[in-house]
């Protein structure tokens, strides 16, 4: 059974090989497994054998192999320590028996592989079966039907080995398979138990056949005799040597200079001894030299391209070129602005000026500032030294010419604007109806009253900052009466600031009072509605219509707003706070 084994294996592996010679290799080999049965009282045994196969290698990473062992085991015993069922109904009792065993394994699978020139690892699952003969003496066994019986059994169980391994290679086609470690799982049916895998271990050593593949490379022919050229470039000894290349940069110290500032222009790189350079400006030669001075003193501004060629024996030319812009010159400029642009008469005003620099010219200095009439300090203008017309009243102005300038030392930026300056006219005293009076009477009849305490009273109370002022006539006839052109104003006062009655409350601070006596004082009478009495008075302050001279006894009264002038007619006035006008009262 050993025998023909061994014959069937080694026929498959030879046709396998037949057919698998363009990327294969065949294999024999030596093979130990430790096995490991599940049988109660069978020891572990040892088996011994050998076996080969077949690999094809689909890629070198990867392939399938056909692989083929037999083993055999030497006598051994089995030490029973229980009472288990036998064969045929029966008992094998408690003891020692003698058995052996022949076992032949089929397996097919893929090999995953790492390939190396001089050491090759690899890796396999493989699937398969395993043919069996296990012989047994039972000689103590009791049976149904007594007697002494020998017990054998063959079974083809389910196989599977996981594994690898490492080959070393020989040669092209001879490796060697120092060592191939594998676990192996077998599925028997055992007659005496339900246990029905067993996990085992094999060794496997050997050698390997390879067939196929690349063939090796043909040997390179000698190298050509070779000579060294410069620079450590080495070419056949027949071939001229080639020349070198020269690599070459420009470096400008300036590019942006302006007119009549000179540039130096120099290589970038260390020249080789042997080359020269040949300058130009715009394409056109200029000079040869390791460097170039580039002078602008005569160009007109512009960008100008600096090349330069190198050449030399044994180097292939080389070209570089920079540009340097050449600027010609420009005046700085600026604006000069004033804030407010119109001012009253002594107020003062912010002057700002702002110059950029030129192209080309020297540091900017600080501007100046001019001003055609006024002062000027630092950057504020002041209006308080203007003169204007002082017999005008009406309103003027002036415009006052602002000239800032700046220089960089070649020429001057002048920036100009202008400022109004406005004196407001005089604000003269407003005249309102004169107060009339009786024949020798000094009170304010009804009449009046009206024009104090309704057309005056209105204006006070618009610019109660203003001035009330109250000049009083008297008539020749009245001349006897010493006082009573005064008398008649300050009735006048008394009756917008008493604050009692019919009276207001004005500041009596804000009155003035003036006698102008029997003069008129260039003041043309003004009795308007007064002239006559046209509503209810008391006895003795009516005024007749045919009453000429009625006109002359008044008291003027003006209003000067805030800030205005008083009237030319008016002379010399006293303030009514001065002059006792509280004592009188609110006039009946």
């Amino acid at each position: 059974m050993k025998s023909r084994s061994l014959i069937v294996a080694v026929t498959i592996s030879l046709y396998a090989t037949k057919a698998f010679a363009q990327k294969g290799e065949i294999f024999g080999n030596y093979t130990f497994m430790q096995f490991n049965p599940t049988i109660n009282g069978l020891n572990s045994r040892s088996l011994n054998g050998g076996g080969g196969g077949a690999q094809w290698n689909i890629v070198p990473a990867f392939g399938i192999k056909a692989e083929f062992q037999g083993y055999m085991s030497t006598e051994t015993t089995v030490n029973v320590t229980a009472p288990i069922p036998g064969p045929n109904g029966g008992i094998i009792p408690v003891g020692t028996y003698k058995s052996n065993a022949t076992m032949f394994t089929y397996l097919f699978g893929p090999v995953v592989q790492l390939p190396g020139k001089r050491v090759r690892p690899f890796a396999e699952v493989l699937f398969g079966g395993m043919q069996t003969e296990l012989y047994t003496q039972l000689n103590s066994a009791v049976i149904a039907n007594g007697g002494k019986i020998d017990a054998s059994e063959t079974q083809h169980p389910f196989t599977m080995a996981v594994g690898g391994g490492l080959d070393i290679n020989i040669n092209r086609h001879v490796a060697l398979r120092i060592a191939q470690a594998d676990w192996v799982l077998t599925r028997y049916t055992n007659p005496w138990t339900n246990t029905n895998n067993q996990n085992s271990f094999r060794y496997l050593a050997g050698l390997v056949i390879k067939f196929g593949g690349e063939k090796p490379a043909p040997p390179l022919p000698p190298p050509p005799p070779t000579k060294t050229c410069a620079g450590g470039i080495t070419v056949p000894a027949s071939q001229d040597c080639p020349k070198r290349n020269i690599t070459l940069g420009l470096n400008a110290d300036k590019t942006d200079v302006c007119v009549g500032t000179a540039v130096t222009v120099s290589p970038g790189a260390n020249l080789p001894n042997e080359a020269s350079l040949q300058w130009s400006v715009n394409g056109t030669q200029a000079s040869q030299g390791r460097t170039f001075d580039f002078q602008t003193g005569t160009l007109a501004p512009g960008t100008y391209r600096i090349g330069a060629k190198a050449t030399g024996e044994g180097y292939n030319d080389a070209s570089a070129e920079t540009s340097v812009t050449v600027r010609g010159y420009q005046p700085p400029t600026g604006t000069v602005t004033v804030t407010p642009g119109e001012i009253a008469a002594g107020d003062k005003a912010r002057v700002n000026s702002s110059f950029q620099p030129g192209q080309c010219g020297g540091t900017l200095q600080p501007a100046q500032l001019q001003v055609s009439e006024g002062s000027i300090l630092g950057n504020t203008y002041d209006s308080a030294s203007l003169a204007f017309d002082p017999s005008t009243t009406s309103e003027q102005q002036k415009t006052i010419a602002i000239t800032a300038t700046a220089s960089d030392g070649k020429s001057e930026a002048v920036a100009k604007t202008s400022l109004v300056v406005r004196k407001k006219g005089a604000t003269v005293a407003r005249r309102l109806p004169d107060v009339v009076f009786p024949l020798g009477s000094s009170r304010v009849n009804n009449c009046g009253k009206r024009v104090l305490l309704e057309e005056l009273k209105a204006l006070t109370s618009n610019d109660p900052s203003g001035t009330v002022v109250f000049v009083g006539h008297q008539t020749d006839k009245e001349a006897k009466s010493a006082g009573l052109d005064e008398k008649r104003a300050l009735n006048a006062a008394a009756v917008i600031s008493a604050g009692q009655g019919v009276c207001t409350n004005f500041p009596a601070n804000r009155i003035q009072v003036s006698s102008a006596g029997t003069t008129q004082g260039g003041v043309a009478p003004d009795p308007h509605f007064c002239g006559t009495s046209a509503g209810p008075e008391k006895a003795g302050q009516n005024v007749a219509e045919k009453d000429d001279q009625a006109k002359y006894r008044r008291v003027e009264v003006w209003f000067v707003p805030t800030g205005g002038i008083f009237p030319a007619s008016v002379g010399s006035h006293k303030d009514a706070s001065t002059l006792s006008v509280s004592a009188l009262g609110c006039p009946k």
